[in-house]
């Protein structure tokens, strides 16, 4: 599997919606947290 992440501006705070899609981009990956 491959992802490929960008920063498309530079401002340091992420809107909950990307947060979002990250962690459901993730638990479909199959990360897991322990």
């Amino acid at each position: 599997m491959r992802a490929v992440f960008h920063r498309p501006h530079p401002k340091k705070i992420t809107d909950k919606g990307a947060v979002n899609s990250v962690k459901r981009f993730l638990e479909n990956a199959g990360v897991t947290c322990d």
